[in-house]
């Protein structure tokens, strides 16, 4: 960065930022073009429910900084560039005509190129960012960001760049990428675990997770996606979507239950939360719901972080009609990180006498897989 600096002073007397260059607008619309915006989405979640197809469905936020100088190194460029040519625009999305429309129309400058930003999903406080908070400041956006605490409820953060842009297309593409991380917790029983046991989760943690940081349009573009996101902190905890109350269940209740689930066995003051099968080969029991996969500030786990991975469950004797609860504690100290747009699976596989954990990573369509292991006490 200090490069950077250095070398934008020795270029200004070429290469000028004045805010009466960067309005181009042109004094005649009607002989120019107005720029229109269109989106896709390279993954699929928004807002932590799972969305069909490959389309942006959602209100989006854009910079736009005029350039009419047409610098090419983008760094240079927005270090003395303002978004005063678009300043956070709202652009909307019309679900009965599936378009995007924005107000008041914004026609493409006579000179110079136009390099856009997009956020989604679109938010008119501008206490989000901490680059820009008006039209003249210049440089890259940079978003400040706060997880909520509740993932039924959590917001997506997308983002997107258009950069070098002029009046030659008929609209501005946007694809959006995912700057948070999606986890999720699936599990089976071993098949040490016999017939005469059922296996009942009650809640799924993640404790001390880091909830809050900056993110930084600079490094969109870098394949080092650690590098999007700085001053990352926070001390959050976050339940995947199963709870440990209890509930005195009626006939009925029972009834639906064993219709829904062969492997349903009822007890007074059955608990709530998720069944565990034996692995069939095909896919694992899904712990949270699928709208409540936790959207978490991208971070790793260094030695002393102090994350932990916290699993409370039953297990059920179906022969002696015993049932036990077990916690298990399993320490995400120098573990797989949680890139942006990566998805990650904690997959629990529960033992007769022990809890172990699977977790992997791929891109965000198929859910990566973490292992670890702990023994609770015999079943």
């Amino acid at each position: 960065m200090k490069k950077i600096i250095i070398c934008s002073a020795l270029l200004f007397a070429f290469f000028s930022c004045s805010k009466e260059q960067q309005t181009q607008t042109p004094v005649n619309p009607s002989d120019a073009s107005a720029i229109e915006f269109n989106s896709s989405l390279n993954m699929n979640i928004v807002r932590g429910i799972p969305v069909e197809g490959d389309k942006l469905k959602e209100n989006f936020g854009v910079f736009g900084y005029c350039d009419p100088m047409k610098e090419t190194n983008i760094d240079l460029a927005m270090s003395c560039l303002d978004p005063d040519f678009m300043f956070n625009q709202k652009v909307d999305y019309s679900h009965l005509f599936k378009i995007f429309s924005y107000s008041p129309i914004c026609y493409w400058p006579t000179k110079g190129w136009v390099n856009f930003f997009a956020y989604a999903p679109y938010s008119s406080s501008h206490s989000e960012f901490c680059n820009p908070l008006n039209n003249h400041d210049e440089g890259y956006p940079v978003i400040e960001y706060t997880v909520g605490s509740n993932v039924t409820n959590q917001q997506d953060l997308m983002v997107s760049e258009a950069l070098k842009q002029v009046g030659t297309s008929d609209c501005v593409n946007f694809d959006f990428k995912h700057a948070l991380t999606k986890v999720g917790v699936e599990a089976y029983l071993d098949s040490n675990c016999g017939s005469q046991y059922q296996v009942i989760i009650t809640k799924v943690e993640f404790k001390k997770i880091k909830d809050h940081g900056k993110f930084r349009y600079a490094y969109l573009a870098d394949s080092d996606h650690n590098k999007w996101w700085c001053d990352v902190d926070g001390h959050q905890t976050y339940n995947v979507g199963v709870c440990d109350d209890w509930s005195i269940f009626g006939d009925a209740d029972v009834a639906a239950a064993t219709e829904a689930d062969p492997d349903f066995i009822w007890w007074p003051t059955r608990p709530h939360g998720t069944t565990v099968h034996h692995y069939n080969g095909d896919c694992y029991d899904r712990v949270n719901a699928y709208n409540q996969y936790l959207l978490a500030i991208p971070q790793c786990f260094d030695h002393s972080c102090g994350a932990e991975l916290v699993v409370t469950y039953v297990i059920y004797n179906k022969i002696t009609c015993v049932s036990t609860y077990y916690e298990a504690e399993i320490s995400l100290n120098d573990t797989q990180c949680w890139e942006p747009g990566f998805c990650i699976d904690y997959v629990i596989c529960i033992e007769l006498n022990a809890v172990s954990f699977d977790a992997c990573v791929t891109p965000w369509e198929d859910c990566i897989e973490v292992h670890e292991t702990v023994s609770p006490g015999d079943c």
